[in-house]
């Protein structure tokens, strides 16, 4: 069973489950939640869920696809309104700890510090980037949102894919070097990395995702054939 792990009320998995060519379930994070549970520690292989009204193993499992970045509180609609903060954050507690036991592949699987990896935002990719030293792009960021302002012009744009370790579709830059560095020091089976360059040469990292966009086709074969038998 594969499962493909996301927001209540997410429906982008569902032609990831369709065409997967073996059993996979839409699963959210009020499905591990409200429904029969048993988790053990130690001893994570004897733990059990429900998926769509079965109660599975968890070595039934072999593969997740995990959609969810974080948890909204105005999604947990089976709690009173005045709970729901308070139930998202023991929600991102039960789910981290689910997808870490897991001994399948996790596409990606959670840290202490995020539901999808040991990054939480644009400023520590930034870090990591730097780090691994490649070369960054000048940005300006806004400590009220954790989101990059370009601030320089007249520049080209290349996103490169990276997934289970292999760049997929290269785009023939250091681009491809730098985005598998990035996810192999990350430990991410998924990362999209986006970066600046000039007729291909001077190319400078921006930014990086590491959901899964399973409504991209080319997304949806990549990890069909990581996650196949």
């Amino acid at each position: 069973m594969i499962l493909v792990l996301a927001r209540v009320g997410d429906e982008t998995g569902r032609p990831f489950v369709e065409e997967f060519p073996g059993a996979s379930a839409l699963f959210t994070c009020l499905d591990l939640a409200d429904h029969p549970l048993s988790l053990s520690c130690p001893g994570f292989a004897a733990s059990t869920l429900t998926v769509g009204g079965r109660r599975l193993a968890v070595g039934e499992i072999r593969g997740v696809v995990n959609l969810l970045p974080w948890i909204e509180p105005d999604t947990l609609i089976s709690y009173d309104p005045e709970e729901r903060e308070y139930q998202a954050a023991e929600c991102s507690a039960l789910v981290a700890f689910f997808l870490d036991g897991l001994a399948c592949r996790v596409v990606n699987r959670p840290t202490s510090l995020s539901l999808h990896g040991p990054v939480a935002n644009p400023v520590g990719w930034l870090h990591l980037a730097g780090a691994e030293r490649i070369p960054l792009a000048p940005l300006r960021l806004r400590s009220d949102a954790m989101t990059e302002s370009r601030t320089v012009e007249d520049e080209e744009t290349i996103d490169v894919l990276c997934v289970g370790g292999s760049v997929v579709a290269p785009s023939g830059t250091a681009a491809d070097a730098y985005t598998a560095q990035l996810a192999q020091r990350s430990g991410l089976d998924y990362l999209k990395a986006h970066y600046w360059h000039r007729d291909g040469r001077d190319v400078r990292f921006v930014h990086a995702e590491t959901v899964p966009d399973v409504r991209d086709e080319i997304v949806r074969r990549e990890l069909i054939r990581l996650l196949s038998p």
